[in-house]
């Protein structure tokens, strides 16, 4: 199993993925729209901040894939309502690698807050995208206070669930039968065992970008803005699937979760699963579901922004 993930190290950047520590958080100006914040353990992580508005906090997914292609292809946007705060995680994009090597979602979480007291942000949005929403769901399950509402972006609460859903899309799509079919369908065994080699089959046939795309050119168009960031560091997608806090269940966890949520799915998005979105129930959630898929960041994104701005007037 380690030897699939070595092999696949940058692949999953394309899965979509505590105590008193303010005065551990050192903030480090670079521009006038980045920073880089020293978090309780020393590790540096890499902050933008631009926009107008209610702070927002964008959660990546990947793992590891970074802030900076949703700068680029819906900033315009984002920051037409909101002041976006985009972090690079710990061991991801522009961030530096975990200091005592815990990527664990707690300690996250526990950054994500170190982020918000070094830049004196009382209460904010989340948002998240793919494999962010695990984290979102860390973080607000730890600090509830300070969390004014949550937008989620085809995001994944149970891995497991999700890599079923990208199994089935696979196996369709790769046309395997028979023995090998039984094989790769057989639930006895750890989804995402069954997974990752169906992801190099996929790259194989050139028919990998169909899980998160209408168009092959979005796909071309995502790698050539992530290409634009040199040193990419790759070590939490490097790491992520061998920590067993990533396959809990966080769907449960959203009865419990007493504020504002849009939840915004595809109908044909098979990272995460066409029906993800089922048994995912928010007391005060909105869900819409929209005919695309993973990233309508690209492929919708007047759909998606008249989605948030009908959302932010109604909820806030």
């Amino acid at each position: 199993m380690n030897i699939i993930f070595r092999q696949l190290r940058k692949l999953v950047v394309f899965l979509f993925l505590i105590g008193n520590t303010h005065s551990n958080a050192l903030a480090q100006n670079l521009a006038t729209d980045s920073l880089r914040i020293t978090v309780s353990d020393s590790t540096e992580l890499y902050v933008t901040i631009r926009g107008e508005g209610i702070p927002c906090l964008y959660i990546h997914g990947g793992p590891g894939v970074g802030s900076y292609w949703m700068e680029q292809l819906y900033g315009d946007v984002l920051e037409k309502y909101f002041k976006m705060i985009y972090l690079d995680q710990r061991g991801s994009g522009r961030s530096g690698s975990a200091t005592t090597g815990d990527y664990s979602p707690g300690r996250m979480a526990q950054d994500f807050d170190e982020v918000r007291q070094a830049l004196g942000i009382k209460s904010w949005i989340t948002f998240s995208h793919s494999f962010g929403g695990l984290l979102q769901m860390e973080h607000v399950q730890r600090y509830p206070a300070t969390v004014r509402a949550m937008m989620m972006v085809a995001p994944t609460l149970n891995l497991n669930d999700s890599a079923e859903g990208m199994i089935d899309f696979a196996v369709k799509e790769l046309s395997i039968n028979g023995e090998a079919q039984k094989e790769y369908l057989d639930t006895s065994k750890y989804p995402i065992d069954r997974l990752m080699p169906l992801f190099i089959k996929m790259r194989e046939q050139d028919v990998f970008w169909k899980a998160y795309y209408a168009d092959k050119q979005s796909y071309a168009r995502m790698d050539s803005v992530m290409s634009q960031v040199s040193s990419h560091n790759y070590e939490f997608s490097s790491r992520a699937f061998n920590i067993a806090e990533y396959y809990h269940n966080y769907k449960p966890m959203a009865l419990n979760i007493d504020m504002p949520v849009l939840l915004y799915f595809g109908r044909t998005d098979y990272a995460v699963g066409p029906n993800h979105y089922k048994g995912i129930d928010f007391p005060k959630g909105t869900l819409h579901l929209w005919d695309g898929g993973h990233v309508p960041f690209m492929e919708g994104k007047q759909e998606l922004e008249e989605t948030i701005t009908h959302w932010l007037a109604t909820t806030h």
